[in-house]
């Protein structure tokens, strides 16, 4: 073969090779996406793992290349640093977990595995049994009165307008109200429309009050009976769907559809807000407030999403639905944790989301996370799952992956040495210093219990706060 010919037949590039040349054009200043070292490393992963080139097809393509980016990013100073699987096999089985979560969808060779993991996180639920599941267990009736006021009344345009949401841009999907109830402990809300006859009805017109009575108990009855059925079906509707159903609300694709899923009693205390004479008087303006947002967060699912397949930065999406709905429901340890990254690093996630239309495509957020705190630490920033998820959703190898950083408090020990490695140490402090300040506002036992409450979620970042408390 002549030298001409060995030069016009070399190897075409890979689809790994094109998919870091077109991320690097689009984030050119995130640092190691042209490094040889760390694309050898992605090459070597996509060969051992069987990847097929569809990974780096697709909408998500640019995400997906991101996160292999920084795993490779991570092997690749681990063969720097003159580590080998055989002496340091739980750094580099680190790495196989993490290449494994990402590309599960993707690889080769390991459909046994990939089938268990999928059935521990997800359940072995078909999406067929879980589509006839939706039907059987919907409200017809609330369905309806909820989407009209969504339709008619806009109870949804403030958070379209937060979110960037167009009548073009709007992702598609179905309300569902499942006829269960939205916690096992009890249905609460309203009372019937039953009115008992008063003693003087029994005295002056026996016959009226008798009537009267009677209408009432039956109301009384069908409320109840109504209420018992909610907790009952409860139960029926996990069984039917592979879940522990412990979510007054959920989003969940079936068969290509994208369902926002409400239980019956909090969809009622919204669609009939209104009805302020019936509604119990223990649940005020705060409480309905807090429904709303229950709606508000699920609807946020349920438009664009940082989340890739399998779970993977469900800490992002979490972040980015409790900000547009107001910080109503929780994970805790998920704004605490990144809010503790903007006080080690001054890198603020939630002001990156809340600057781009429904928070930005996975691949910005990520190209964003990286260029602020290094492509290495991508993985680990993202990778880190909120308790919940770890606890009730996850599968072996993805607990595998968040314990080997020790989840949030070891991503942000990671980042505090990297920190004072780089000289930012002082600046890091001051940033506590005015969080304590801002927080405590001269009032020592609102701070005190602040912090109290906040180690339970947070330990390590509350930790340096504590130390900055103590050493003013």
């Amino acid at each position: 073969m002549s030298e001409s010919s060995t030069t016009l037949h070399e190897a075409e590039p890979t689809s790994c090779h094109r998919a870091f040349d077109e991320v690097a054009k689009t984030y050119p200043n995130i640092e190691g996406l042209l490094d040889k070292d760390i694309r050898n490393a992605a090459e070597n992963l996509v060969s051992e793992f069987g990847i097929k080139n569809e990974f780096f097809e697709g909408d998500k393509a640019p995400a997906h290349t991101l996160i292999l980016a920084s795993i490779a990013s991570n092997l690749a100073a681990l063969e720097g640093a003159g580590k080998n699987p055989l002496m340091n096999p739980r750094d580099f089985e680190y790495i196989a977990d993490a290449t494994f979560i990402v590309a599960m969808d993707y690889v080769t060779g390991y459909d046994e595995l990939v089938a268990a993991n999928k059935a521990e996180a997800f359940g072995s639920v078909s999406d067929d049994a879980k589509e006839a599941a939706f039907k059987k267990y919907k409200s017809p009736e609330l369905t309806d009165a909820l989407k009209k006021r969504i339709d008619e009344d806009g109870l949804l345009t403030d958070l379209k307008v937060q979110l960037g949401i167009t009548k073009d841009n709007e992702d598609p999907y179905e309300l569902l109200i499942v006829s269960v109830s939205g916690s096992e402990l009890g249905v609460y809300g309203f009372s019937e429309n039953s009115q008992h006859p008063a003693d003087e009805l029994w005295e002056a017109d026996r016959v009226h009050a008798v009537a009267m009575s009677k209408d009432a108990i039956e109301r009384d009855e069908l409320g109840a009976a109504w209420r018992q059925e909610l907790l009952t079906r409860r139960e029926g509707f996990g069984a039917a769907t592979g879940v522990n159903f412990v979510s007054p609300a959920f989003v969940e694709t079936v068969n290509g559809i994208t369902y926002l899923c409400l239980a019956a009693d909090i969809a009622e205390r919204i669609a009939y807000a209104d009805d302020v004479e019936h509604r119990s008087s223990l649940y005020d303006e705060g409480d309905f407030k807090r429904d709303l947002a229950v709606l508000y967060h699920e609807y946020t699912h349920t438009q664009g999403g940082i989340n890739l397949e399998n779970l993977f930065a469900a800490g992002v999406e979490e972040l980015r639905a409790e900000e547009y709905s107001g910080n109503h429901l929780g994970y805790q340890d998920v704004k605490y944790f990144f809010q503790d990254i903007s006080f080690i690093t001054g890198y603020n996630l939630v002001k990156s989301l809340k600057g781009r239309t429904k928070g930005g495509e996975p691949d910005e957020v990520f190209a964003d996370i990286a260029q602020n705190l290094g492509l290495e630490k991508l993985i680990k920033v993202v990778g880190a799952l909120p308790e919940t998820y770890v606890r009730d959703k996850s599968g072996e190898i993805l607990r595998s992956f968040v314990q080997y950083t020790d989840g949030y408090n070891g991503v942000l020990e990671e980042l505090m040495e990297d920190t004072k490695a780089l000289g930012h140490e002082a600046d890091a402090f001051e940033r506590m210093d005015r969080a304590i300040d801002n927080i405590g506002k001269g009032d020592p036992n609102f701070l005190k219990n602040y912090l109290s409450t906040r180690l339970q979620y947070a330990k390590y970042g509350t930790s340096l706060l504590m130390s900055r408390l103590e050493a003013s």
